[in-house]
């Protein structure tokens, strides 16, 4: 028997690769706009690139990481 649609079905010919292609476009916009809605919902990442090498010796004395002879050792050659 013949289908409705001169033997073949709905989803052959251009009609269904037509048809395929706007729904993987449609799956790629909508996972595009749930990625975009995510990102913009996360805080910035703090990005401290105008840390002097004197901030960054001071945070680790105060962190213990240096004893107090190379802090007065490294902040002179900083200087």
């Amino acid at each position: 028997m013949m289908g409705p649609f001169g033997g073949f079905g709905a989803m052959t010919g251009f009609y269904g690769v037509s048809m395929m292609m706007f729904g993987l476009l449609f799956l790629a916009a909508l996972l595009g706009l749930v990625v975009w809605g995510v990102s913009a919902l996360r805080p910035p990442r703090d990005r401290d690139t105008d840390t002097t090498a004197l901030e960054i010796l001071r945070r680790r004395y105060a962190r213990g990481e240096i004893t107090d002879a190379e802090f007065e050792q490294a902040k002179q050659r900083v200087a």
